[in-house]
């Protein structure tokens, strides 16, 4: 029998990201100062609609409507309603060697491991807040029912134009997503996911399957990536003779509080 040579090392696949994730409606900023890393944000917003009179009379005063109506009717003003995010973190990971690998080239394969599955992972805390973060879509949402995905698109739509009344965002699984092209309810527009009647879609890889959500528009902050090295030094388990590395990022993702409706799918 012949002599065969060891397997050599070669270059996989490229991984290419999925499209009509989060990140294609999230424009997540780096602010230079780590400010809220911290203790979080907060935010003024708009609660309220508009409200409306009859047409003044020929004196020139209003016919009915007297005396025009002020919400929060507590008595507190528009602008003092006030809304809070918290943060949490997603990180990337690995473990090999001391030997075989350097703690560089380790934290390189972690930093891959990040940006390759971050968005997985910052769709699934948007949906479920399992690390105490907030707001998160499925925190006690308002139930619209039940129905198919069809009937689900056409409930959030008018939910989000009668709570938030401004574009909002529909969250939902691929599956759902890929059901609702065929039926030509959604549609591509360049990297973008949208309803026919223009409101973003996020098909989500993190999302649950169970449910459609709908949720006012998104924004949110993102630090850069720091490594286990820059925290302090190399994770070494003299132990076990392992070597590990971690890349992680700090996400803070934030919307109105003016309402989340939910659509459980049958």
């Amino acid at each position: 029998m012949g002599t065969f040579a060891p397997p050599q090392l070669v270059v996989g696949a490229i991984r290419k990201d999925l499209p009509f994730g989060l990140f294609s409606v999230l424009e997540a900023l780096t602010p230079s100062e780590p400010y809220w890393q911290a203790g979080g944000s907060r935010w003024e917003f708009l609660r309220t609609t508009a409200e409306a009179l009859g047409a003044p009379d020929e004196t020139g005063e209003p016919s009915s409507g007297v005396p025009k109506k002020f919400e929060p009717e507590s008595g507190d003003p528009v602008w003092d309603d006030i809304a809070d995010a918290i943060p949490f973190s997603v990180y990337g990971h690995f473990r090999t060697s001391p030997i075989a690998w350097s703690q560089e080239r380790a934290e390189n394969r972690a930093i891959e491991h990040l940006l390759h599955r971050e968005e997985s992972q910052v769709e699934r805390q948007l949906w479920n807040g399992t690390y105490d973060n907030s707001p998160y879509l499925d925190d006690s949402p308002t139930s619209l029912g039940s129905g198919t995905v069809r009937v689900a698109l056409a409930l959030l739509e008018e939910f989000l134009a009668d709570t938030y009344g401004s574009l909002g965002v529909i969250h939902m699984s691929r599956k759902h997503a890929s059901i609702l092209l065929c039926e030509t309810s959604l549609e591509t527009k360049g990297s973008f996911l949208q309803t026919k009647l223009g409101t973003p879609v996020v098909a989500g890889s993190g999302y649950g399957n169970a449910t459609i959500i709908g949720s006012p528009a998104l924004f949110g902050f993102r630090s850069e990536v720091f490594t286990s090295s820059q925290a302090g030094s190399p994770l070494l388990d003299t132990r076990n003779n392992d070597l590990y590395a971690i890349a992680e990022r700090t996400y803070l993702i934030g919307y109105d509080p003016t309402g989340v409706g939910s659509v459980t799918i049958s």
